[in-house]
């Protein structure tokens, strides 16, 4: 597939560019690898981990969740609305758990959508979990779909409250990345031997380009090229294993 851009998309590209380089001290960019602890599977996005029941230890800089109501499983079909009751007063999310049983596309009312095609149904597992900001005076879950599509779910009220990076013996915080929220030194990330640890935030991210010429020659020395970051425990020294980064 090959992509086309018009002279004025490309000259306003170019422009946001420059004020990207010319920002970066006061924001850090953002990352585009995935961190430990983000929710399993693909389809369910705009959200950070989720968990269905409390989590008394997260991960640094993950949400400490706490269910304050238990919902029962209901089973449908098509497009629907359902009435969760009202929210204990603190809640903050509907921790969703939701399975499809057809394949489709379903939607939810914060925007988040999953998708599920014939393989992924032949899979053992094909329950994901989600977790949805609520708004005062929410109380209903909206599921958007074919008709005829059937899906499964239980949407429990919780409360979420993000828990602040922690910092190691040399001042290095360390803890899970999060859209929205300043990156830490040390970001946590799953080794390739199956190990949780944490990398530097500098080794993930390559240095950012000053100019338009040098993001495109920085792209094209990068294409094809595997990067093996280390992987440490929270003391930022200990190295327990390889990130690597197509």
């Amino acid at each position: 597939m090959t992509a086309f851009m018009d002279p004025t998309f490309t000259q306003a590209l170019r422009e946001q560019l420059i004020a990207r380089v010319h920002t970066s001290t006061a924001r850090r960019r953002r990352k585009s690898w995935r961190i430990a602890g983000a929710l399993a599977g693909v389809a369910m996005a705009g959200s950070a981990a989720a968990a269905v029941a409390t989590n008394p230890r997260p991960q640094p800089g993950t949400d400490q969740v706490r269910v304050l109501r238990a919902g029962e499983q209901i089973e449908g079909s098509g497009p629907t609305t359902i009435d969760l009751g009202r929210p204990p007063a603190d809640a903050t999310h509907i921790e969703l758990t939701f399975t499809c049983l057809d394949a489709a596309t379903y939607t939810f009312q914060d925007g988040s959508a999953l998708i599920c095609d014939r393989e992924q149904l032949q899979r053992p597992i094909s329950t994901e979990r989600q977790a949805i900001a609520i708004t005062s005076g929410t109380r209903t879950l909206s599921v958007e779909t074919i008709q005829g599509a059937r899906w499964r779910l239980t949407a429990d009220y919780s409360n979420r409250r993000r828990t602040p990076y922690a910092t190691n013996a040399a001042g290095d915080t360390y803890g899970a990345s999060s859209d929205g929220h300043e990156d830490p030194e040390l970001v946590a990330v799953m080794a390739t031997n199956g190990k949780s640890g944490y990398a530097y935030f500098t080794d993930l991210n390559l240095p950012l380009p000053t100019s338009p010429a040098e993001a495109q020659t920085q792209q094209e020395e990068n294409r094809g090229k595997r990067r093996v970051i280390p992987v440490y425990t929270s003391d930022g020294t200990t190295v327990i294993g390889q990130f690597v980064m197509d």
